[in-house]
């Protein structure tokens, strides 16, 4: 409040008596309209003064700059901390000058700037004209005497008004700041590069710039604070509170840039400059977990972008740390609170685990309620806890969470100022919940009020904000919406739909997953309009984005998960490719540029660079050593079996910011590579010629499988084509696939006459081999398609030609690419070791009697094949060390597909609860050197998919496999019977042995067994048919790891955990084609 006249305190005054005593108006202009200024300002308050009345100082007394007080320096409080931060400088005698006259300015300009603060008052209202002082051409020696004008500044420097609900005093506050910015700038200007105020200053106009930021939205402020800090941290003392407060400062104006432009490397280096000023800062200090705080907040905008699961366990690692330290302050521990509930929503977001959004949903409402009434960030809380809620609807379709959520957030929404940068977005959650609203009542009304408030958000919301399409694709699948839930369907909202989908694909400082979801949405749109052109042209676009999603540091777990958010994207473009009457080429070339990025990524890691040693030596000898370092196993990467990381420090965090230094490193050397002459195509995708090539040892078809349509594309030696599906619909395979096992004859049956059948007749293969020389060809299923073995579809009980056993031998690849790489592995002689491992028990698991007995028997057939039999201790890291030596690798026990996270799923050993051979294990470990030649997984669906959010990847034990090195993996598309495991290993050996351990050989033997063990189950079914009329008991293969042969059954439903091989009696009816064959889900991939 503002201060009576006669309440002024003497201070003040006598401040200003005592300046002007000890150093009166001298000949300099520039002190004298200081001392008038400041006269004046004291008649002006009834305090007149005379400067002739006052005490006239010594004549031969002169001033010293006092270097050691502390000078204050412009601290900002984060987003999410209620702490601000402060450093102090380091005394510097060295400079010391004696200037009587600037000292008397100085000293004259502290009284007065004393003075006004006393008149205004405290912050309510703003300090108004505070800095409106005559500015003099001072030097450097001046400066240090303006500590309190420095404090003051700090004072005046609020972001949190920029957000105040009131306009005149959001309008009075920046009118202080703008001259606090003028006042600070004229420092820096006068300041000398070598004194020990200007990174104090140059940081007080940093923070000023980017607080203006908040209330003028000018990008150039941004720009300027960032520059003026980086100046201010190479300046700044090393290892001092200076510079760990100045690196604070400079990591949140990166931040704030970074949410804009979308900038990675912003984020990057807001996460390290973050990093270090926490680490510059001693425990104890109090600036300590304001810090902290704000490397937790930055820690998951990188999560937010790259999807890296370090960062937000690192980050509620941090908020757990910063809530437990005390603190008397109820609005700082609510901000704590609410960190830690934040950094809990997005490891919900990543995890699914609900334990984790109820955690949040508990810690944001103690945030609410231990916040001061009116706190500026109550809004934000407000807003995340609506948000939580409705997440948690979302996953258990409670409607009281949907109904709070939408209240919370609409009381978040009241309470943000209309040109709050943070208004967007609570709209847009607003929205959001709307939308649900509308799903669950049916109501038009409420989709058109969920309509109105995100055109609300994408209105507020400047052009370029990072933000933008993720609005403009929520807005757009909306409108669609809308289109569809009309008769006749509202074509103005189509047309809206599809115009801000397309807008949201080219925002480019928006993240790349928005942008291609937005061209999924778009291309649903297109298919009801038929407009393909525009949907091939926004696939065209969107494609180039994929291999730019997953940062090449990062873990391939992060890869995994970040891939998984645009599965069918792949397909769907291909589709729209053929729609559009783009040749098959075209459509193929979708399918290898979208599909298999994260083996396309290793496959990069660990190409062969033998060539580029002998011409460029230099660039190569680059890329080892950066490739090394980004291959390297980051400290700790393994998830605990909680599921989170076990995070002791910062150090794997340290870490994982080096290898992204090496990945940017590592970009632009392939950049400088594929400039050298003959090495423009260096680590590019295949072209047509290169995937025709692919096919000269059989055709290769790749089944699409799309909303939009179905089609084989085949490729041989001289051509590349498209045949169409009209039998197949991706409706239909997932009927199939959730009403059904996927080995029995009625399935077997319908992938005959949908898909092999046509496929088989165009490729010409219409007849079994006259003279015994079987043909060979590769498939490529792709989506839901995946989970089905094509190999093994016909018609078998009619004993003819109807089915691809009896046409061709099988294959499988992810990709052409694959195949591709594959045989591009040279085949060096090895140890012709067989590493063989038989799980008879297992821990937690059921007994496979029969484990032994095939192990046994490889014995034998592996010496008849000139390779030494060999079998270690079963732990797992005895069988890393021996892999890289063996030739063969045949595991028979139990394997494990982990549902949610493919990389996990795993082969059981006798350490497989503490230490489980995981797939992350296999895709570790790089073979490549010495390729070894076979690894034979006898084990329950070591190929098996069960999310679809992860079939364009492929990730399972034997992709593991084959990118760890190996030429030829065998392994299972679901559960096997234990017996039956004995006759398939011993035929196949059999065939590898007598084909001469070619590469054709592996799958010549693998045919042959599934051909014999065919035919044996025919005979035995005909055997039961003759001798019973009315029931038979055919063998079926009892439920397996998490599906079996009853799609939906989990391992974990068994109370022994057992995951049987076993085949077990049932009655059924084989009549209707439900008897699970155990011979089929055996599969070839390889070379």
């Amino acid at each position: 409040m503002v201060a009576a006249q006669n309440d002024i305190p003497k201070c003040a005054i006598e401040c200003f008596q005592d300046v002007v005593t000890e150093h009166p108006p001298m000949a300099c202009n520039e002190p004298n309209m200081a001392v008038g200024f400041g006269t004046g300002v004291c008649e002006e308050l009834g305090y007149p003064i005379k400067v002739d009345e006052l005490t006239s100082p010594p004549a031969t007394k002169e001033a010293t700059i006092d270097r050691t007080k502390p000078t204050a320096l412009a601290t900002e409080t984060s987003d999410d901390a209620a702490a601000t931060t402060s450093a102090t400088t380091e005394p510097n005698m060295a400079n010391s000058a004696s200037v009587p006259s600037l000292v008397a300015a100085a000293g004259v300009a502290i009284a007065i700037l004393r003075l006004l603060q006393v008149m205004v008052g405290s912050r309510d209202p703003p300090k108004i004209g505070l800095f409106k002082v005559p500015r003099t051409k001072t030097n450097a020696q001046v400066m240090n005497s303006l500590a309190e004008a420095a404090e003051l500044f700090d004072e005046v420097v609020d972001p949190s008004l920029a957000d105040h609900p009131d306009e005149k005093v959001r309008a009075d506050a920046l009118e202080d700041l703008e001259d606090a910015l003028e006042f600070a700038q004229g420092l820096v200007s006068a300041l000398q590069e070598d004194d020990t105020q200007l990174p104090v200053w140059l940081n007080n106009v940093g923070v000023g710039l980017g607080t203006r930021y908040l209330f003028t939205g000018s990008m150039s402020d941004i720009d300027e604070a960032i520059a003026q800090l980086r100046r201010a941290a190479t300046l700044a003392p090393d290892a001092s509170s200076m510079k760990a407060s100045v690196l604070s400062n400079l990591g949140n104006r990166l931040d704030q840039r970074h949410l804009v432009t979308g900038n990675r490397a912003d984020v990057e280096e807001a996460v390290r400059v973050k990093q270090e000023a926490v680490d510059l800062t001693p425990a104890g200090d109090p600036d300590l977990i304001a810090r902290q705080n704000n490397l937790g907040v930055q820690l998951i905008e990188r999560h937010i972008r790259t999807g890296a699961l370090i960062d937000i366990e690192r980050a509620v690692q941090i908020a757990r740390e910063v809530v437990d330290a005390p603190t008397t302050d109820p609005a700082d521990f609510a901000g704590r609170l609410g960190n830690l509930a934040n950094a809990l929503q997005y490891r919900y977001r990543r995890n699914e685990s609900l334990a984790d959004l109820d955690e949040c949903i508990e810690v944001m409402r103690q945030c609410i309620e231990a916040v001061p009434e009116g706190h500026p960030d109550l809004a934000g809380w407000l807003d995340s806890l609506g948000n939580s809620l409705g997440q948690r609807y979302a996953s258990t379709g409670q409607i009281q969470d949907l109904e709070e959520a939408i209240q919370l957030i609409q009381t978040a929404v009241e309470l943000t100022p209309e040109k709050s940068l943070d208004l967007p977005s609570r709209l847009n959650n607003l929205g959001t919940g709307l939308v649900s609203k509308s799903q669950y009542t049916g109501a038009i009304t409420d989709l058109d009020e969920a309509i109105r408030v995100l055109q609300l958000a994408v209105d507020s919301t400047p052009e370029d904000d990072s933000l933008m399409a993720g609005l403009l694709n929520n807005l757009g699948g909306r409108y669609f919406d809308r289109y569809r839930s009309t008769e006749p369907g509202d074509l103005e909202a189509r047309d809206k739909a599809i115009a801000y989908l397309q807008s949201a694909l080219h925002r480019s400082s928006s993240p790349i997953v928005n942008r291609i979801e937005a061209t999924q949405g778009l291309l649903r749109s297109c298919a009801y309009t038929s407009d393909w052109e525009k949907g091939f042209e926004a696939s065209q676009t969107a494609m180039e984005l994929i291999p730019k999603l997953i940062a090449r540091p990062l873990d391939n777990a992060d890869k995994q998960y970040m891939l998984s958010q645009v599965v069918g994207f792949a397909s769907d473009s291909a589709a729209a490719a053929l729609h559009a009457n783009r040749s098959a080429m075209v459509a193929l070339g979708f399918l290898e540029q979208g599909r298999g990025v994260l083996a396309a990524s290793l496959d990069e890691m660990r190409a062969d660079l033998s060539g580029l040693q002998e011409q460029h030596p230099v660039q190569a000898d680059k890329f080892h050593a950066l490739r090394a370092e980004l291959e390297e196993p980051v400290e700790n990467s393994k998830l605990g079996r909680d599921g989170h990381h076990q995070l002791s420090s910062s150090s794997r965090l340290a870490q994982s910011n080096r290898r992204l230094d090496a990945g940017d490193e590592l970009d632009g050397l392939i950049e400088e590579i594929r400039k050298l002459p003959g090495f423009d195509r260096f680590l590019c995708p295949p072209g047509e010629v290169e995937l025709r090539a692919a096919a000269r040892n059989g055709p290769i078809a790749i089944i699409n499988v799309s909303n939009f349509r179905c089609d084989a594309i085949l490729v041989d030696q001289h051509q590349v084509r498209a045949l169409s599906l009209p039998k197949l619909s991706k409706k239909e395979i997932e009927k199939q696939a959730a009403e059904r096992s996927q080995g029995t004859p009625a399935v077997l049956e319908w992938l005959w006459d949908s898909v092999a059948s046509p496929v088989l007749n165009a490729l010409g293969l219409t007849q079994p081999p006259s003279d015994g020389t079987w043909p060979r060809m590769w498939w490529i299923p792709t989506g839901p398609l995946s989970k089905f073995p094509l190999h093994a579809a016909g018609y078998h009980t009619k004993r003819s030609s109807e089915s691809v056993l009896d046409r061709v031998m099988s294959s499988y690849s992810s990709s052409v690419k694959a195949i591709i790489q594959g045989r591009s592995r040279s085949q060096v002689a090895n140890s012709g070791q067989a590493l063989l491992v038989a799980m008879k028990s297992t821990p937690q698991s059921s007994s496979l009697p029969f484990a032994e007995k095939e192990i046994s028997q490889l014995h034998t057939l592996c010496r008849s094949m000139q390779i030494d039999p060999l079998e270690p201790e079963r732990y797992k890291r005895d069988i890393i060390s021996h892999l890289r030596n063996c030739q063969v690798f045949h595991f028979a026990g139990h394997g494990y597909t982990d549902r949610e996270n493919p990389s996990r799923s795993h082969l059981r050993l006798e350490d497989w609860k503490d230490d489980p051979l995981e797939v992350s294990d296999l895709l570790e470990i790089n073979l490549r050197q010495q390729p070894p030649f076979l690894a034979y997984l006898s084990a329950c669906g070591t190929g098996r998919i069960e999310d679809q959010k992860y079939f364009d990847e492929s990730i399972h034990l034997i992709s593991a496999c084959q990118l760890a090195g190996f030429r030829h993996v065998i392994g299972t598309l679901w559960g096997v019977s234990d017996e039956l495991c004995l006759d398939m290993a011993r035929i196949t050996y059999e065939g590898i042995r007598d084909g001469g351990m070619t590469d054709e050989s592996v799958c010549r033997g693998l045919h042959a067994a599934s051909r014999v063990l065919r035919d044996s189950w025919l005979k035995a079914r005909l055997q039961v048919r003759r001798e019973s009329k009315s029931t038979q008991k055919i063998g079926k293969i009892a439920a397996s790891e998490n599906e079996g042969f009853a799609p939906g059954t989990s391992r974990g439903d068994r109370e022994d955990g057992a995951l049987p091989r076993d085949i077990v009696s049932c009655d059924d009816s084989d009549d209707d084609g439900m008897e699970s064959l155990h011979w089929v889900p055996y599969v070839h991939f390889g070379v």
